[in-house]
């Protein structure tokens, strides 16, 4: 049973803190939205044409991968 807040009869949800593993992102992206799909093709677009520079080295190929593919 999920718990709630008392005063807020709302569910509680855990902060997102990143990604643990390579496995917990490969599974967010296969099952994202198009919208958060869309926001992370035009992120790797940049990235690609270099406007935008990834905070950790990033496989070109694996870019190319995002801007090809579509969510499941």
């Amino acid at each position: 049973m999920p718990k709630y807040i008392k005063s807020k009869i709302k569910l509680q949800r855990k902060k997102f803190k990143g990604f643990d593993s390579i496995d917990h992102v490969t599974q967010f992206l296969a099952r994202c939205d198009k919208k958060t799909w869309k926001a992370y093709r035009s992120l790797a677009k940049d990235y690609l044409k270099g406007t935008k520079k990834p905070p950790h080295k990033l496989k070109k190929s694996i870019l190319r991968l995002i801007l090809k593919e579509t969510p499941q």
